[in-house]
């Protein structure tokens, strides 16, 4: 997507209180949620739909469908979830332990 930036890229000019609030939110968001909606996340870190629709090259009209699909790919997860400064893990549980899925939603750059 030519108009993706993640968020880390939108925060660098952000002052380091800024940021260590930031983090503290994300931190706090983490320890209290542990099942949430995109929409729950994405306003729980604070992030409104426009600005996380610039974050992704993208209209606010496309955030809000996207924030009311039950079923998206795996590569649209893990964008968003990486605009809003996350990082996808896909893990497959099974009665003998757990495995981490890697390289699924991402580009083959």
């Amino acid at each position: 997507m030519g108009g993706r930036k993640l968020f880390r890229e939108l925060t660098q000019d952000w002052s380091e209180e800024r940021r260590l609030g930031l983090e503290e939110r994300v931190t706090t968001l983490l320890q209290e949620v542990q099942e949430a909606e995109l929409s729950e996340l994405r306003k729980a870190l604070k992030i409104s739909q426009t600005e996380l629709a610039t974050l992704l090259g993208k209209s606010q009209g496309a955030v809000a469908q996207l924030e009311q699909r039950t079923d998206m790919k795996i590569s649209t997860l893990r964008e968003t979830i990486e605009a809003l400064g996350g990082r996808l893990e896909l893990v497959a549980n099974f009665p003998s332990g757990k495995i981490t899925l890697s390289n699924l939603g991402q580009s083959a750059e």
